[in-house]
């Protein structure tokens, strides 16, 4: 299984499956990334937005689209889309803006 890892601050990082990824929006130099919840409550939602050089979010969604859509080995099953804190990630993007993870807690 492959995740998409971000990672904003020391103790502030996800990593979702890229099973989970619905739709990715590009706009305004930043990237919304959207991921299935499993709940039936349809306003639920899992949120990742990551904010991209100067007119790049649309080249920034497609490589975030190529990457969770490409091959790789069973030890390749991390991306890391973008760490803050190590200064790593794809090409294009230069921070994690927020993480919102929706969940139940019953």
């Amino acid at each position: 299984m492959k995740f998409l890892y971000f990672s904003n601050g020391v103790e502030d990082a996800a990593a979702f499956p890229v099973s989970a990824l619905t739709s990715i929006d590009a706009g305004n130099d930043v990237v919304d990334l959207y991921f299935d919840t499993n709940m039936t409550n349809e306003a639920s939602v899992n949120k990742v937005v990551v904010a991209c050089a100067a007119d790049a979010s649309a080249t920034v969604a497609k490589e975030i689209a190529l990457a969770a859509a490409g091959g790789g080995s069973v030890l390749q099953s991390l991306i890391v889309v973008r760490d803050d804190v190590a200064g790593t990630g794809l090409a294009g993007i230069i921070g994690v803006t927020s993480i919102s993870i929706d969940y139940a807690t019953s």
